[in-house]
């Protein structure tokens, strides 16, 4: 008779956790979907940083690099330069 009556216990708490796990499961699943986006965005600023920082250097270091963006960037050029802009 113990027995049974310790059998209909773990039942119940057996079927009580089961069915608290199944109504948490679909925030879950939106909780980790929400996370794959999150570490995605991560990766692509990390990215992003990183492109930054190489243009940074470059414009630090390499003054070809830096004429070559100060032309295209604001249209600048050198003293016996002359620039064209044409309206598309």
């Amino acid at each position: 008779m113990r027995y049974l009556l310790l059998l209909c216990v773990l039942t119940a708490i057996a079927i009580t956790v089961v069915l608290q796990i199944e109504r948490n499961r679909p925030s879950y699943l939106t909780a980790l979907h929400e996370e794959r986006r999150l570490q995605q965005r991560v990766k692509e600023v990390q990215a992003q940083t990183q492109q930054l920082k190489e243009e940074l250097r470059l414009l630090k270091e390499d003054t070809f690099y830096l004429e070559k963006y100060a032309r295209e960037k604001f249209g600048y050029a050198a003293s016996n330069e002359l620039v064209f802009k044409f309206d598309q």
